[in-house]
């Protein structure tokens, strides 16, 4: 499904489900803690250029889809960025209904992120994101 809402290629069945979702999302508890939130990016070097050419053309981040974060480490060191989101106000814990020890925390579609800080000095890129309220 997120691969069709980033692309606007979405049929009308799924315009039903997403709306759907998008009710049921915003009903559910807002995850709450201190903690940082993870979202690791798997891509080939080409996918990598090009994701980063648009994120340093804004001090945002906006994804049209759901963004699926994690409590942990979920890439694992196979991953080729990490966001880290050091302030988050409106994710869902949804890690009782996901994949087991994703520990998953779910944000609404077009969730507004600050970019407050970049690091490439370790084995992958990390971006810090701040959410916008």
């Amino acid at each position: 499904m997120n691969d069709n809402l980033r692309r606007g290629t979405l049929s009308d069945e799924d315009k039903d489900f997403v709306h759907s979702f998008d009710s049921v999302l915003s009903k559910m508890p807002k995850y709450t803690s201190a903690k940082p939130l993870n979202r690791d990016y798997f891509f080939d070097d080409e996918g990598l250029n090009d994701f980063f050419q648009k994120l340093n053309k804004s001090k945002y981040f906006v994804d049209s889809a759901y963004a699926s974060t994690s409590k942990g480490d979920y890439g694992q060191g196979e991953q080729q960025l990490r966001f880290i989101i050091k302030k988050h106000y409106n994710g869902v814990d949804i890690s009782k209904y996901g994949v087991e020890g994703e520990d998953e925390v779910l944000f609404p579609r077009h969730t507004v992120f600050k970019i407050v800080g970049k690091d490439a000095k370790g084995a992958f890129p990390i971006i810090y994101l701040e959410e916008q309220t």
